[in-house]
């Protein structure tokens, strides 16, 4: 009875404080108005702050963005085996900057997919990637991104 009542006093005293607050992120997540974020940066950032558990797929609805991106737009390395997949649900949106760094900047990325076809499905290309300033970048792909 003693070794039970100080195995329970233990995990209470010790096992909580090792508690992991972070959030587990899989499946499909709106970006835009009434999304689960506002802008990619933001998503981006709550997902680098979190675990990727499995595939991720962002997607662009109508309002994209909702809130003015930070350019560039510096996705997290995501070097699991969970592709994260970003594009529009619908159609006409663009991810347009006026930045004399650039706008999308993939810096030692792998595992993502920017589809630029409406619901990643049909042959038509939709979704724009592009900045509007001739000193920057539109996409950057550095430090062997894929």
């Amino acid at each position: 009875m003693r070794k039970v009542l100080l195995n329970i006093l233990l995990f209470f005293f010790l096992g909580l404080p090792f508690a992991s607050n972070a959030v587990n992120y899989s499946g499909n997540y709106n970006v835009g108005t009434a999304g689960t974020w506002t802008n990619l940066t933001t998503a981006f950032t709550a997902i680098s702050a979190g675990t990727v558990t499995g595939p991720i797929n962002l997607i662009l609805v109508t309002g994209y963005p909702a809130a003015a991106e930070t350019y560039p737009i510096v996705p997290s390395t995501n070097n699991g085996a969970n592709i994260i997949t970003i594009y529009p649900g619908v159609t006409g949106l663009s991810i347009t900057s006026a930045s004399a760094t650039g706008t999308l900047n993939l810096n030692g990325c792998d595992y993502y997919i920017f589809d630029g076809r409406v619901n990643a499905t049909g042959s038509t290309e939709d979704l724009v990637i592009s900045n509007t300033n001739t000193t920057g970048y539109a996409i950057q792909l550095i430090n062997d991104a894929t």
